[in-house]
C-alpha cells in the first residue's frame, strides 16, 4: 500500500500532538471529497509539506493530500513505485500533481500523460516576477510546456589558479589523465560525492531520451569513476563502510549533495575539486576561499554544454479533474511568496533568488568552515557584495543543457559500476551488464 500523508487545514493542531487514528480517519474522509488535491512524490519531502500547508492557508477551498511512493517501511524499489503509479494513471485514478524528480518524464510526455502548462507559465510571468528563463521550461515541446522545475543546481569544477588553467579543466576527463594520483585526491577525497556528480555530467551522453545507451560514453564514465575511487581515501575495511557501502551512500544521497566548495584549496591541499552549485552560500564559500587562495570555477564538463540539474519538477496529469486547483498550486509554488522561505536553494524564480543571496557590502561574516573535522584552522565565510552576487546570477543564466535523470536507471548504473570499480568485473562485462539492465527497464 502506498503510504499516504494527508495535509489538512488542522496542521497546527497536528503539530501540537493531535496524531494517531483521529487524523488518519480525517485523512481518509478528506480524500473522498471531490475538492481534495492529490499530490504525488516518489520520496518523502518535508519541505513539500510546508509549502502545501501555506498554500491551504491561502486557498482553503483546495485541501491537499500528499502521497509518497516509497517509504522506509514498505520495501518498494523505485521501479516498483513507478509501476504502481503508472497503473493508477492508466486506470484514471492517478494523482492530480506529480513531483517528477527521478521519474521518466519524457515517457510521460510522449504518451500524453501530462497536461499542457503553458497558460499557467504565462500567467505566472504576468505577475511581475522574473525567472531564469533558461531553466523554467526545459520540458517545452513546440509551444506546450509539460513539466516545470522550481529549483535547480549546476555541477561545477573548481581549480586553483597557478596550478591549473581554465582550459585544462574544461573537461574532468582531460584533467584526470594528466594528473598524478596525489594531485587528483582533491576531487577523489569524497568519492561518494564526486562519482555521482561525474555520472550526472555524463548522463546526457550515456542515456538518450529514448533510454538507448552509448557504450563508449559509458566506458569513459566507468574508467574515470575507477580512477577517482582508486585515488580516494575510502578504506573499505573501516566499520562505517561495512555498514554503509560507499556506492549505497551515493545512491541514498542523490540528488542532495553538499561539498566544501573548494575550502580545502585554501589550505594548500588540493588543486581541483568538484561540487554542486545549489545555493548562494556555495558562491560565498568560493569567494571567501579565493581571498586566501585564488580559485576559479566553471561548469563541469562544459564542452558538451553548460549543464544544469532541474529539481522539484512538477507536472499535472492529463486525466486530472482538478486542473484549475492543480495550476493554482503550481502558480503559488513558483511565486516569491513561497520561494522566499527557501534560502538554501537555487530557485527558478530569479526575483526570489536575488532576495535569498547573502549580500553585505561590508562582507559580513557568516560562519567558519574547516577542511578537516579536527582542524583548528578555518576559513571565515563572508557574505557577497552586490557585484559578486550579480556575476553569479549572470553565470546561472548561461546554463543551457538540462540533465534529466531517471532515478531507477541512475541507481542501476551506480550499482553495476560498483562491481567494476571494486575490480570484480572487467570493463566490458560491466558495460554489457548495464546495457542489459537498461534494456529490461525500457521494456517494462
Amino acid at each position: 500500500m502506498r503510504k499516504e500523508i494527508g495535509i489538512l487545514l488542522a496542521w497546527v493542531v497536528f503539530l501540537s500532538g493531535c496524531v494517531g487514528k483521529p487524523m488518519e480517519k480525517q485523512n481518509e474522509q478528506t480524500k473522498k471529497e471531490d475538492a481534495v488535491l492529490r499530490l504525488y512524490t516518489l520520496k518523502e519531502n518535508e519541505n513539500l509539506w510546508q509549502s502545501a500547508k501555506l498554500f491551504m492557508e491561502k486557498y482553503p477551498k483546495y485541501p491537499v493530500v500528499i502521497e509518497v511512493g516509497i517509504s522506509e517501511e514498505d520495501g518498494k524499489t523505485v521501479s516498483d513505485a513507478i509501476r504502481s503509479l503508472n497503473t493508477e494513471i492508466m486506470a484514471g485514478n492517478g494523482p492530480d500533481i506529480i513531483l517528477m524528480d527521478g521519474l521518466p518524464i519524457e515517457d510521460y510526455i510522449e504518451k500524453g500523460g501530462l497536461e499542457d502548462l503553458s497558460d499557467m507559465v504565462e500567467s505566472v510571468k504576468e505577475n511581475g516576477e522574473e525567472f531564469f528563463e533558461n531553466v523554467l521550461s526545459p520540458y517545452e515541446k513546440g509551444e506546450k510546456v509539460y513539466a516545470i522545475p522550481s529549483r535547480f543546481s549546476v555541477p561545477i569544477i573548481i581549480g586553483k589558479e597557478g596550478a591549473v588553467t581554465p582550459e585544462e579543466v574544461k573537461t574532468l576527463s582531460g584533467t584526470l589523465k594528466t594528473r598524478t594520483e596525489e594531485q587528483i585526491k582533491g576531487i577523489a577525497r569524497n568519492a561518494t560525492k564526486s562519482i555521482p556528480l561525474l555520472l550526472l555530467t555524463f548522463w546526457n551522453d550515456i542515456i538518450s531520451e529514448e533510454s538507448v545507451v552509448d557504450q563508449e560514453a559509458l566506458s569513459t564514465f566507468l574508467e574515470e569513476a575507477r580512477m577517482l575511487f582508486d585515488a580516494s581515501e575510502i578504506d573499505l575495511e573501516l566499520p562505517y563502510y561495512q555498514e554503509v557501502p560507499p556506492f549505497q551512500e551515493m545512491i541514498d544521497t542523490y540528488p542532495n549533495y553538499s561539498g566544501d566548495a573548494g575550502v580545502t584549496m585554501a589550505f594548500q591541499k588540493d588543486i581541483l575539486s568538484v561540487d554542486e552549485m545549489d545555493m548562494g552560500q556555495t558562491l560565498a564559500q568560493l569567494e571567501s576561499v579565493s581571498a586566501n587562495s585564488p580559485v576559479f570555477y566553471d561548469y563541469l564538463n562544459s564542452e558538451s554544454g553548460k549543464k544544469f540539474i532541474p529539481k522539484w519538477i512538477f507536472g499535472i496529469t492529463a486525466s486530472s479533474e482538478k486542473k484549475e486547483a492543480a495550476k493554482a498550486f503550481l502558480s503559488y509554488f513558483l511565486s516569491s511568496e513561497n520561494m522566499d522561505q527557501y534560502d538554501w536553494t537555487l530557485s527558478v524564480n530569479k526575483t526570489s533568488f536575488r532576495k535569498t543571496l547573502p549580500i553585505s557590502e561590508t562582507k559580513e561574516q557568516m560562519t567558519v568552515m574547516y577542511p578537516e573535522q579536527d582542524s583548528a584552522e578555518g576559513i571565515r565565510i563572508q557574505k557577497l557584495n552586490a557585484e559578486e552576487a550579480e556575476e553569479f546570477v549572470n553565470f546561472l543564466s548561461e546554463a543551457d543543457t538540462k540533465i534529466a535523470v531517471e532515478q531507477a536507471l541512475f541507481e542501476e548504473i551506480l550499482t553495476q559500476a560498483e562491481h567494476y570499480v571494486y575490480g570484480e568485473e572487467s570493463l566490458e562485462s560491466a558495460v554489457n551488464a548495464i546495457v542489459e539492465k537498461v534494456e529490461i527497464y525500457q521494456a517494462e
